[in-house]
């Protein structure tokens, strides 16, 4: 409910929007950026030329309502340094403020409110209009006052975006370099967790990458790989995991080799036959 004083006040504004005065002060919301269904908060700042600083003002915001969930209006540190107070009233599109007090200080320059926006999860990039901007002196005096909105800048959100092993083939006790990758660099420590679909191959637990970075390194450690098998690393930040997919395969172990016949003379052949100690995963040259 907006009270008597300020419907007064009010009511000044209204009355001697008539007699505007030549200098003319501005209301500049600024703008910001936040993630799809974030929030941001925007000052309103005041500058007016000396000798017509308000004693009093009226705005109205203007925002698309499907974009917007939440809008909250608080006074600035020029408001309060004065003993100014602000009441807004609105709707799901609009959101009409008055500052307002009981004495005839003088608003100075700067930050008369701030403006908290959060926006609905699907919302793109939103603009913050103002508009019917209205001040007035101590004496009820209509000053010239021009107001400029602002706009919520939506960021696309920083996700895991790849990992990636080379070469992708380990036998035991061999390691293999892994890299994991953001959409972009990291604007804040993230911590990416690391797991492996099997104890034959090993990797940290997780693995760091730091602001400003986008992408960090880890090794990942074949232990004794008996049958050769496939492994799977798993990579998550959030909701969000990526994989990378290993080989572990068994060495080449010789253990016999025997020919037909024993003994060969000139002229003529025979075979040999050479034994591994077990299956592996390729083919291997023996020499």
């Amino acid at each position: 409910m907006i009270n008597r004083p300020v419907l007064i006040k009010l009511a000044i504004l209204l009355a001697s929007s008539g007699n505007i005065l030549h200098a003319q002060s501005s209301l500049v919301l600024s703008s910001g950026s936040t993630v799809p269904g974030g929030s941001a908060a925007l000052n309103l700042s005041l500058a007016s030329p000396v000798g017509s600083e308000p004693a009093s003002m009226q705005w109205t915001f203007s925002y698309p309502s499907a974009s917007i969930t939440s809008f909250t209006v608080v006074a600035g540190p020029a408001l309060t340094a004065v003993t100014k107070s602000i009441t807004c009233n609105g709707n799901s599109s609009a959101y009409m403020c008055i500052a307002y007090g009981m004495n005839s200080t003088a608003i100075q320059n700067g930050v008369v409110a701030t403006v908290t926006v959060t926006l609905a999860a699907g919302a793109g990039s939103t603009v913050i209009g103002m508009a019917n901007a209205l001040s007035a002196s101590a004496a009820g005096t209509s000053l010239a006052v021009v107001a400029a909105g602002g706009t919520i800048n939506v960021a696309s959100p920083i996700t895991l975006s790849r990992i990636a092993c080379t070469p992708t083939t380990l036998a035991s006790g061999q390691a293999r370099l892994c890299t994991v990758a953001l959409s972009a660099a990291a604007t804040s420590t993230v911590v990416v967790t690391l797991s492996s679909s099997t104890v034959a191959l090993t990797v940290p637990a997780s693995v760091t990458i730091p602001a400003g970075a986008i992408n960090a390194t880890f090794n990942a450690t074949a232990g004794a790989v008996v049958p050769s098998q496939s492994a799977v690393i798993t990579a998550t930040v959030g909701t969000v995991s990526v994989t990378q997919g290993i080989a572990l395969a068994v060495p080449a172990v010789l253990s016999t080799m025997a020919c037909l016949p024993t003994m060969i003379i000139p002229g003529s052949s025979g075979s040999c036959t050479v034994t591994l100690a077990g299956p592996i995963s390729g083919a291997s040259v023996i020499s």
